[in-house]
């Protein structure tokens, strides 16, 4: 049962990154073809565009987080002895298998979205504004970058726990930074 909802939550999924690049790619398209067309969407449009893709990516981030987090509680709370109810075991169970198979995809999600966000309001900006925002939100794409090369090698050799460490531990890091970039904006 599992499996067949993974399928359908990753078609979805797929089905929304590939509108995301799509929409990426239109951007690029528009920037490209600027001089020709004219200003086509005003300013603030795009700045409630660009903030609504960063709200979007914070809770992608918070979804690909809640993985490691349910895991650990439950590890934890079965390793001190903590019997919880039977319900309450098998909802904690398909949660994490559910969110097992979506992490990957999540993450790829949220790396689109907060590039898209970046652009956006990098764009909007004209590079002009070099504040603490601005800064942070880059760091924090940096360390994103860094999570999902990560991501990636514990895709590629699954046997390596150090990858797995490091994975976590960036995961870590990129909360920092985002929280540090919300502080500043």
């Amino acid at each position: 049962m599992i499996e067949r909802v993974a399928v359908r939550l990753n078609n979805w999924f797929g089905a929304l990154a590939a509108l995301l690049l799509i929409f990426v790619l239109a951007m690029l398209g528009q920037d490209w073809f600027q001089p020709w067309i004219g200003p086509t969407v005003p300013a603030k449009t795009v700045k409630g565009i660009g903030k609504a893709l960063g709200e979007i990516a914070a809770g992608l981030l918070v979804l690909a987080f809640s993985y490691y987090l349910l895991r650990e509680f439950f590890i934890r709370t079965r390793r001190f002895v903590f019997n919880l109810p039977l319900r309450l075991e098998a909802a904690f169970k398909y949660s994490i298998r559910l969110l097992r198979l979506l992490h990957p995809l999540i993450g790829f999600l949220l790396f689109l979205t907060v590039l898209l966000h970046g652009y956006i309001l990098w764009n909007l900006q004209n590079g002009a504004k070099t504040g603490g925002e601005i800064w942070s939100g880059v760091a924090a794409g940096l360390v994103l970058l860094g999570v999902v090369i990560s991501g990636f090698l514990v895709r590629q050799m699954p046997k390596v726990q150090l990858w797995r460490l490091w994975h976590r531990w960036v995961g870590v890091v990129l909360m920092a930074a985002y929280a540090l970039h919300k502080y500043w904006s």
